[in-house]
This record gives C-alpha cells, sequence and structure tokens, in this order.
C-alpha cells in the first residue's frame, strides 16, 4: 500500500511539473505577443484621449498590412514609405517606424544643402537689409526685385523641406534618439494620424521676411513649422520632443532692432482643424510654439480647431503656449517653467478651458496669459491653476475671466491629477525617449 502510494505521489509530483511548464510556456507567448502586439502598433498600450478620442477616435495605422509597415532611416526612405508605387501620397493605412536621425534639408543623395543651394539673386541677406530699412523703407508693405527673390528662394527651400504624410499614419521612433531635423511636416486635408515617440528639431528657415506692419515697430517672420496641421481632423501626438536644436532663435542678431527670427511654429493647428490632442511633449528652446486659428478674420474656424493639451511640458519657450483663435481648447495638467513673454494667447472668439496647470518662473508675473481680442472677446476659465488664473485684464474691454460655456467632461472622460503634482508627473513623463505613464 506504501509502495503505492510513493508511486501515485511520484505521479502527481511529475503532472504538476508538466503543468508549471505548459503554464510557463503560455504566459511566456502571451508576453511575447504582447510586446510584437506593442511594436506592431506604435502604441505602447495606450491610446489616443482627449478630443482625439471623439469623431470615431484616432488610430493611425493601426489595421497596416505587413507590406505597409516600414522601419527608415533617411529621407529617401520616408518619402518611399509614404508614397505608392504611382508617386501619391498614400492614404493606407501605414505604420511607419524612424531610426536614427533624418534630415530632411538634403539632397538626392542624403547630402546636407545650405542657403546657397535654394538662393535666387538678387536676393541677400545685405542688399535685403539696405533696401528695407525702417529708415528708407518706412512702414508701406515690402516690395521690388530683392523681396520678390527672397520669395522665389524660401519657395525652392519649401519644396525640399516639407514633407506631406497622409491620413491613417502611425510615424513612431523605433529607438531612443529617432529624430527629424530641418523638415516641416505638412498634415493637410487628411485624418487619423498618430505621431509618437521623435524629436523634432530646427525647421530653420534660411530666408525670414520683415513685415513692416506686424506690431508696433515692425517684425520678422519666418515660413516653417516642426509640424503644420491644416484642414485635418484626428490628430494625435504624443511623447514628442520639439525644440530649435543647435540653432535657437535667442543666437541671432537684431536687424532692425528685432530679433532675426529663423523659426516659425512648432506645432501650428488652422483651418478647421478639429479633434486634435497633444499629450505628454516636451516643449524647449522655442518662440512661437503652437498657434490655434491663423487668422482674426476665419470666420470659417468657428465651430472647429477642438483641442487638447494635456501633461505636455513647456520649458525656456516664448509664447503660444498655445495661443487659440475661435477654437474651443482643453489645456490641463500642463507644467510650465522659464516662460519668457507668456503661456496661454486668448484671441478672437477663443473659448479656453484651463484646468490644474501649474505656472512657475515666468519672465513676466502676469504671464499667464495674454489677450489678443480687440475684434471680439475670447474668454478663459480658471479651474485649480496653481497659481490661480484671476483678475487679468484684456487688452480689449476688460476681464475676460470665468465666461466659458462648456465643460470637457461632457466630450470625452479623463481624470486631472491635481495642480501641484503636474511638475513631477511631466518632468518625469513628457518628451521623446521617456516611459509610458502606467
Amino acid at each position: 500500500m506504501f509502495e503505492f502510494m510513493k508511486i501515485k505521489f511520484r505521479e502527481l509530483l511529475k503532472m504538476r511539473n508538466i503543468i508549471f511548464t505548459f503554464l510557463t510556456y503560455l504566459s511566456i507567448t502571451a508576453l511575447v505577443f504582447f510586446l510584437i502586439g506593442a511594436v506592431k502598433t506604435g502604441y505602447s498600450g495606450s491610446k489616443a484621449d482627449g478630443y482625439a478620442s471623439m469623431n470615431g477616435g484616432t488610430a493611425g495605422g493601426s489595421k497596416a498590412a505587413k507590406n505597409n509597415i516600414f522601419t527608415v532611416a533617411n529621407k529617401a526612405e520616408l518619402l518611399k514609405a509614404l508614397y505608392n508605387a504611382n508617386g501619391e501620397l498614400s492614404d493606407d493605412p501605414k505604420i511607419i517606424y524612424i531610426s536614427g536621425v533624418i534630415d530632411i534639408c538634403v539632397d538626392g543623395n542624403n547630402k546636407p544643402l545650405t542657403e546657397k543651394d535654394f538662393i535666387v539673386s538678387p536676393y541677400t541677406l545685405e542688399s535685403y537689409i539696405e533696401a528695407y530699412s525702417p529708415e528708407k523703407w518706412g512702414k508701406k508693405n515690402v516690395t521690388g526685385d530683392i523681396e520678390s527673390a527672397r520669395k522665389e528662394s524660401q519657395k525652392n527651400l519649401a519644396k525640399n523641406i516639407m514633407v506631406k504624410i497622409g491620413s491613417n499614419t502611425t510615424l513612431i521612433g523605433k529607438d531612443k534618439g529617432a529624430k527629424i531635423i530641418h523638415g516641416n511636416l505638412m498634415l493637410e486635408k487628411v485624418s487619423n494620424i498618430i505621431i509618437k515617440n521623435i524629436t523634432f528639431e530646427d525647421a530653420y528657415d534660411f530666408f525670414p521676411g520683415w513685415d513692416p506692419s506686424d506690431g508696433s515697430t515692425g517684425n520678422w517672420n519666418s515660413q516653417f513649422d516642426l509640424i503644420s496641421i491644416t484642414n485635418s481632423t484626428n490628430v494625435w501626438i504624443d511623447h514628442c520632443t520639439f525644440s530649435d536644436g543647435d540653432r535657437p532663435d535667442s543666437s541671432f542678431p537684431l536687424y532692425f532692432n528685432m530679433k532675426h527670427q529663423h523659426h516659425d511654429g512648432a506645432v501650428d493647428i488652422t483651418r478647421q482643424s478639429n479633434f486634435i490632442t497633444l499629450s505628454y511633449n516636451y516643449f524647449t528652446n522655442h518662440d512661437k510654439t503652437s498657434l490655434i486659428g491663423s487668422s482674426d478674420n476665419a470666420s470659417q474656424d468657428s465651430g472647429n480647431l477642438k483641442v487638447t493639451f494635456h501633461h505636455n511640458f513647456f520649458e525656456n519657450a516664448g509664447q503660444r503656449l498655445p495661443r487659440v483663435r475661435f477654437g474651443e481648447v482643453h489645456v490641463y495638467n500642463n507644467y510650465y517653467n522659464n516662460i519668457g513673454i507668456y503661456a496661454i494667447g486668448i484671441g478672437i472668439n477663443a473659448s479656453i478651458y484651463a484646468e490644474a496647470n501649474f505656472f512657475e518662473n515666468l519672465a513676466d508675473p502676469n504671464g499667464q496669459i495674454r489677450y489678443f481680442d480687440s475684434k471680439g472677446p475670447g474668454y478663459i476659465k480658471d479651474v485649480n491653476n496653481v497659481p490661480a488664473i484671476t483678475g487679468i485684464i484684456s487688452n480689449s474691454d476688460g476681464v475676460h475671466t470665468g465666461s466659458v460655456n462648456w465643460n470637457p467632461k461632457t466630450r470625452y472622460k479623463y481624470k486631472a491629477d491635481r495642480a501641484n503634482d503636474v511638475k513631477n508627473i511631466c518632468t518625469l513623463y513628457a518628451g521623446a525617449d521617456k516611459p509610458e505613464r502606467q
């Protein structure tokens, strides 16, 4: 009897080991498939939230066939992944992994290009300064052969550095250090785009133009953003970093007593774009960061420009964090540090719900917000911000805080963190190569 029990015990022990081995295999297999799935979709387990979760949601290239999953390491490979065999911008679902650093301002052999590769005579910076100095030219619009040549030079540059992105695309950094430099991604009349885990640097304009009527003293203006979103819907930009790279505008001289500025926006959202979220991004060493609505005259933007900014880290930035015209914009749980001019700009018919943001080290003690609404009131609602946004006087006709008639909780699901926790959260998680928040 005792011997029989020993045999049975050994059989049970053997069966237990078989079961344990089988369960371990299943667990490892499940983990492998999970990781493969995360790599294939490029979501790292997360999905679009905020306004990008509305209007059917934003899934990018999640339905891409195997032959539409690419890894690219230079401009030529990127363009090949974006266009089909007929040379047309592809709207087929696609996932494009960015490997290493991709320079957009290059020739067909991936050789970097410079100002001399685009310049049109008789333009030179020296001739431009001489022709259009305020003392000589005054306040009238800039015209003439030198200005025409500058514009043609800028057009030549645009043909090289502006890269269109088709609908149903996920663009994602494959490994740490994925970068796109010296280029302007164009999202124009497209939908369902995800851009994730990429550093964008230095969309450099060699040919800024002087506008004597911009402000009271005139100003220099550049043409190119790091990302331009126009007339597009359902875009999610997550865990990216944006900066001027090693050519910050602060390093350039003054001409006509104004900074000779070579960069425009980091991410600009215009022309009836809608259902867009920017989350866990790091914006640094850049002036005009994010413009929502391009003109006081673009009344067609009313009812559009629904944008969410959450858990972004704005540091050593100048202004437009964001600046809003017409849009219904939810700005929550963002961290603002060392802001040079102002943080949130309120323009014509803007409606901004600012919630649980954390501000510190502002160059202007009243620089949390600024009004640009002389042609029609814009509004901002203060909800649990630190410090509170209260009592700010408009450029036009009085205090505008609190007059927002919508609540993001009626638009989509979210949970705001406490403003006092936002600094630590954004420092840890915001930007390319930073971990996903669990």
